[in-house]
């Protein structure tokens, strides 16, 4: 995904860190996870140097899934995703194989400066029943030169 200035490689699982992109303005790496994208056509990555580490998980009274490039991710059946894309926006839906939660990443340009790039989550309980603990964390291995 990119509008011109901020590039981001998405998972269909919605984490970061996809390979098959050019090799970046200091020669490290082909993965993109987030990029600053320069006028004379080369980039700059900022989280997948040396480890391709950022991630995100999820939690529901005891269930859990987590998405991560470098240490792994839940097993196939442990969840169902649905991935959408365009060239400047993506939209990752994971929900839990129990049915007992969804979680929505929408990746979107920031509408206040080309500068940003907005990950809007959504948790959705959508088992009808009361969930008693919900856990959401994101991380970051920030690799900015």
């Amino acid at each position: 995904l990119d509008n011109g200035l901020i590039k981001l490689g998405v998972t269909p699982q919605g984490a970061l860190n996809v390979p098959g992109g050019l090799v970046d303005k200091l020669g490290y790496t082909p993965y993109v996870g987030l990029r600053y994208m320069f006028p004379d056509g080369s980039e700059s990555e900022s989280t997948s140097y040396g480890c391709t580490c950022e991630g995100w998980g999820a939690g529901a009274d005891g269930e859990k899934v987590f998405f991560n490039t470098a240490v792994g991710s839940s097993p196939a059946g442990s969840y169902l995703h649905n991935f959408y894309s365009t060239p400047v926006s993506a939209i990752s839906d994971v929900t839990f194989a129990s049915g007992k939660l969804k979680v929505t990443h929408n990746f979107h340009p920031s509408p206040d400066t080309d500068n940003l790039y907005e990950i809007t989550v959504t948790l959705e309980n959508t088992s009808g029943a009361p969930i008693n603990e919900l856990r959401y964390r994101r991380n970051m291995d920030w690799d900015i030169y």
